[in-house]
């Protein structure tokens, strides 16, 4: 049977190996819960600004996909044609000073719509074109995406643009 003395009775310097001298004390204890209650509330607070960066993280990724496709499918337009195989854009007739704005909507699973109202329509798509007469070959397309769709551009949650230039010889 094995007996420990209690560690007053082991003198002035009880051993620090001694089984029953090197336990923590309730005061001990109770600091480090909260400790650790601190740490985790404070970690806690971090999620929602977390959860609000995958979000947008998202939404650029989906947008610059979507800026992609279309810059695409305008550079593919074969010569000739004045409509894109993929999303069906009309552009400008060739020649001469013009500018068009078109609108396009994106849904969730990202089909094309025509219109903001759905309520599963994501983003929204301007084209701007235009025709400098002094290079009637060559028509500028301005790119913009953003979102939500029913927002201005000074108020949307986010946007992105480019700018191609699309050779029509």
């Amino acid at each position: 049977m094995n007996y420990f003395p209690p560690c007053s009775s082991l003198g002035s310097r009880p051993s620090t190996l001694h089984p029953r001298c090197s336990a923590f004390s309730l005061i001990e204890v109770v600091i480090a819960i909260g400790v650790a209650a601190f740490c985790l509330v404070a970690m806690l607070g971090l999620f929602p600004t977390g959860l609000k960066s995958v979000k947008n993280t998202i939404d650029q990724t989906a947008a610059a996909g979507y800026l992609d496709a279309i810059a695409l499918d305008l550079s593919s337009i074969p010569l000739g044609s004045n409509t894109s195989s993929l999303y069906g854009i009309t552009l400008p007739a060739r020649g001469g000073s013009s500018t068009s704005t078109t609108n396009f909507y994106f849904n969730d699973d990202g089909t094309l719509t025509s219109s903001s109202s759905s309520v599963s329509t994501r983003y929204r798509v301007q084209l701007s074109f235009s025709n400098n007469p002094a290079s009637p070959l060559v028509t500028s397309a301005q790119i913009q995406v953003s979102w939500p769709p029913t927002a201005s551009l000074a108020n949307a949650l986010g946007n992105l643009e480019s700018v191609i230039m699309i050779n029509r010889q």
